[in-house]
């Protein structure tokens, strides 16, 4: 009886520790890719005074401000606001969906990447090891 409760126990011990290994294995695939991320992110956001400078450029918001400031009868007035408020919804929405593509764009590219060189790395490690193993041999 006492030999059957410590395989008992034993086996729970190494069910135990293959479990938290697999866990922590879990658990450092989601951190690296967490890091992938932040670091696509901040990839990102280096290029984005760029894409504010070529996106600005793509409307025309100053020309109808000054359309506006310019206009002297109240139709007119109206008319160069009702156009400068659509300019500026239409870069006000444009900017949300450039900047979301941006990001989606980096984080994807990043991904690909960061699985790759991760393929390669456990390539590399199986190689080692195998050379390793001959090498002993």
């Amino acid at each position: 009886l006492s030999d059957y409760m410590v395989q008992r126990m034993m086996k729970a011990i190494v069910d135990s520790a293959e479990s938290g290994a697999a866990g922590s294995a879990e658990e450092r695939r989601q951190e690296r890719f967490a890091y992938k991320q932040k670091v696509s992110d901040s990839h990102a956001g280096k290029r984005l005074s760029t894409l504010c400078t070529v996106h600005g450029n793509c409307f025309e918001v100053q020309t109808y401000k000054e359309n506006l400031q310019a206009a002297t009868t109240k139709e007119g007035k109206l008319e160069a606001f009702r156009k400068m408020g659509e300019e500026c919804v239409a870069k006000a929405v444009s900017s949300i969906y450039t900047i979301h593509l941006l990001l989606l764009l980096h984080r994807i590219n990043f991904n690909i990447v960061g699985r790759e060189l991760e393929v390669a790395s456990e390539k590399e490690e199986a190689l080692d090891e195998e050379s390793l193993a001959a090498h002993e041999a």
